[in-house]
């Protein structure tokens, strides 16, 4: 059973020893146990890394200071043909990295057989201390699909839409540079875009490998008409893909009694 874990409630999964007194203690301990046993794959997707390991508050000063590297790698072809690989990514040296407590969970998680899910994106936002991290490898028919959905959740003014509508106030030709050319007066409406942009890149990634459960810690309680967390989009999700967003208690439960 393929379960992605939310932002929300990775680190209890990992660590439930660490939430002793939590009153969802017992669950945590519960899934953890199951991803042991391997009735689990266990799965979190690399923007919790990326994205929202930036501070709220330091994510304008992050896409202001952050230039996009661009890297020409030449390809071996058996003719004399010259092809290039180009990769466009952020500027290395500028996120700020895991910090202690974020790297103990993510050793411990990847030791307990955590995948991380990473959707590629031009200019993306990349964390240098990921580099050395193995990534669950997705197919070529995955990455079509978690592609599609990203786009249709776009469509549905979800997802990157917020931070795309931002950037494109302040440069008309690249969103992501107008991100780092907005005043600080966005700073607050950019932190949440960005958060956004991590759900929206967090679902299509769990539908690509056709996960079975979402599992998160709230729900989207309050979660605005345009996130992709919304009732009218949760339900779109599970018309369209089937997606299923369960709570660690009904996981816990459900592990149980099957």
């Amino acid at each position: 059973m393929k379960i992605t874990f939310d932002t929300n409630v990775w680190q209890q999964i990992v660590s439930p020893e660490k939430y002793f007194g939590d009153p969802l203690y017992n669950d945590y301990k519960k899934i953890n146990e199951e991803i042991k046993r391997k009735r689990i794959v266990p799965f979190i997707s690399a923007t919790v890394f990326t994205l929202e390991a930036i501070n709220k508050k330091d994510r304008l000063a992050f896409l202001q200071k952050d230039k996009n590297k661009i890297q020409f790698n030449p390809i071996e072809t058996h003719d004399s043909s010259v092809k290039m690989n180009i990769v466009i990514g952020s500027k290395p040296g500028i996120h700020p990295g895991n910090n202690n407590f974020v790297k103990e969970y993510l050793d411990a998680a990847l030791i307990l057989g955590f995948n991380i899910l990473r959707l590629s994106r031009i200019g993306g936002i990349s964390n240098p201390q990921m580099d050395n991290v193995q990534y669950y490898q997705m197919s070529d028919s995955e990455t079509k699909i978690t592609q599609e959905v990203v786009e249709k959740i776009e469509k549905r003014q979800a997802g990157t839409f917020h931070a795309m509508k931002i950037g494109n106030k302040y440069d008309s030709h690249s969103w992501y540079r107008g991100l780092g050319k907005a005043p600080e007066t966005e700073s607050k409406r950019i932190a949440k875009a960005l958060a956004e942009w991590s759900d929206g890149d967090s679902v299509g990634v769990h539908i690509g490998i056709e996960g079975d459960y979402f599992c998160t810690n709230d729900r989207a309680r309050g979660a605005g008409s345009k996130s992709v967390f919304s009732k009218e989009n949760l339900r779109w999700l599970e018309e369209e893909y089937k997606f299923k967003c369960i709570s660690p208690e009904e996981l816990a439960d459900f592990l149980l009694h099957s």
